[in-house]
């Protein structure tokens, strides 16, 4: 095939890609080839787009401090079940996190956040199932049932006990 039909081919295809954008102009978008679509790109080029957020909104990624260790070691303690003691607590937190993250205002935060879902355990009916993240968020996707509350109240009291071990008062 010459250089010339295959020219004449492909302006020929070109021409019935814009014939058929111009008769499907009301419907969905079929082709974006068209003179229309070119137009109207430059003008939304102009356009800037701004976002703007509300005062309350995240300014982190990720979760929080307290809800990260709240989801990690609630999933050490259940399914690792690397923690059967304070001091177990203290060496899989040191192991996961900086030191940064183990202050005392994020820990008395974690014990809270303990405190809510022990509370929210023992509200809920048998066989319904509490995240362990009550705001969500988890990584772990963890969810507690009723008969998960004497373990918790368990470990409530180890995580405690962890906390004196830092020197954070309760």
């Amino acid at each position: 095939m010459s250089l010339e039909l295959s020219k004449n081919i492909e302006e020929g295809a070109n021409k019935e890609v814009k014939d058929a954008n111009k008769e499907v102009k009301d419907g969905p978008a079929l082709f974006y080839n068209d003179i229309e679509s070119d137009e109207k790109k430059t003008n939304n080029e102009e356009l800037k787009k701004r976002v703007r957020f509300t005062e309350d909104s995240k300014k982190y990624c990720g979760l929080l401090p307290d809800t990260d260790i709240l989801d990690t070691v609630v999933d050490g303690y259940f399914n690792i079940q690397c923690i059967r003691s304070s001091k177990d607590i203290q060496i899989f937190l040191k192991d996961r996190f900086d030191s940064n993250y183990l202050n005392p205002s994020i820990l008395q935060k974690v014990i809270s956040g303990i405190n809510s879902l022990i509370e929210k355990l023992q509200s809920v009916d048998v066989g319904v199932n509490v995240p362990v993240l009550l705001k969500g968020g988890s990584k772990k996707g963890n969810q507690l049932q009723k008969i998960h509350l004497p373990f918790l109240q368990k470990f409530k009291c180890l995580f405690e006990r962890f906390m004196v071990l830092e020197g954070v008062s309760l």
